[in-house]
């Protein structure tokens, strides 16, 4: 699922970590989550962090949620074709390295003198104390970017040993058990619904599953549903990519609830309804602002489909794009629209 992790954001998010807030907000604003891509940007300005492994100049850190004996695999792209160094490590990179067990291992890595893609399956030890691991992505260069994803459960060994592209291997297994030290609140620990929030300020590829589910707003389709958290009269805009019919939605309560009241002059949704995409409009979007008199933080972002894995990419801006922007045609079409009605959120996680 590309938090903020646009430039803008992506240095407040390494700000976060250096003035070592608590690893719950950190969880909250800018935990991956698991099986979703996200594109990934090295900070503008030289960043590094005291435990973080690379010691390269643009270093920028994500909390990843982890189990104990669980088993995972890191998957990255990118179009450089340059050197590239990943890890992921069991610690908060804002304190200080530790060692790590006899026959464990702090960290794991992707370590490669050049290509386009990378695979690597790691285990993190039944041992581990913690229920989090951070990636850390080590770049020479300002603003360089790249695309992750953290799948769990793991593609076999065999697959990812064989994996192959322009003819060569690039996929490893790593077989010493990855120590986890590092701690995230869970917000599904109170609520029992949220385990991650989606990110503002980066594109995601958001794939419905693959069983449908029920839900009282919307009936029996196959889902993609992810919470995120909104500021009461923020300005927000919803951005989508997509070729063909889709339907992106943010609502702001609980979608498997049936919809509930709100006050005169406000909507429980705003809504990107692309009815026939097309290759030259490129982005479709909606800006809305979240209703002052909103009950809550948490509004969920929920697409649709009448077939399973369907993939959209979806972002989520904020501050908005201009009002007058949204007004103005692209390649003759007009792609975006302005919601009057501000959107009501109904709860917080």
């Amino acid at each position: 699922m590309t938090f903020p992790y646009g430039r803008k954001a992506m240095k407040y998010c390494c700000l976060l970590c250096a003035l070592c807030l608590c690893s719950t907000f950190a969880f909250a604003q800018n935990a991956l989550t698991l099986n979703a891509e996200y594109t990934l940007e090295a900070p503008s300005e030289k960043v590094s962090f005291k435990g973080a492994m690379g010691g390269a100049p643009y270093t920028t850190v994500f909390p990843i949620p982890v189990i104990p004996g669980e088993r995972y695999t890191l998957e990255v792209g990118w179009d450089d074709g340059k050197s590239l160094l990943l890890f992921v490590q069991g610690n908060d990179p804002a304190s200080a390295r530790p060692s790590a067990p006899s026959g464990l291992t702090n960290s794991v890595v992707i370590n490669t003198s050049g290509g386009k893609k990378a695979l690597l399956n790691f285990t993190v030890s039944a041992k581990s104390p913690g229920n989090a691991a951070y990636l850390v992505f080590a770049s020479n260069s300002p603003g360089r970017v790249i695309r992750a994803q953290i799948r769990n459960p793991a593609d076999p060994d065999a697959d990812v040993r064989a994996r192959k592209l322009d003819g060569n291997l690039i996929g490893q297994v790593w077989t010493t058990p990855l120590y986890a030290i590092a701690s995230i609140a869970d917000p599904a620990s109170s609520t029992g619904k949220a385990d991650a929030f989606f990110p503002l300020n980066t594109w995601t590829d958001a794939v419905c599953g693959s069983e449908k589910r029920d839900l009282a707003t919307f009936g029996t389709q196959y889902y993609y549903l992810m919470p995120v958290r909104l500021e009461k009269s923020g300005r927000y805009t919803l951005n989508v990519r997509y070729e063909e019919s889709a339907l992106v939605q943010v609502i702001g309560q609980d979608p498997s609830l049936r919809f509930q009241s709100h006050p005169e002059g406000t909507s429980l949704t705003a809504t990107v309804n692309i009815s026939s995409g097309r290759k030259e409009t490129a982005t479709w979007r909606v800006n809305f602002i979240v209703s002052e008199k909103s009950l809550g933080n948490t509004a969920w972002i929920v697409i649709s489909s009448l077939s399973p894995g369907k993939s959209v990419r979806v972002m989520l801006s904020y501050p908005a794009v201009p009002d007058t922007e949204m007004a103005a045609p692209v390649n003759g079409k007009y792609t975006g629209e302005v919601q009057t009605m501000p959107l009501f959120i109904t709860e917080s996680y």
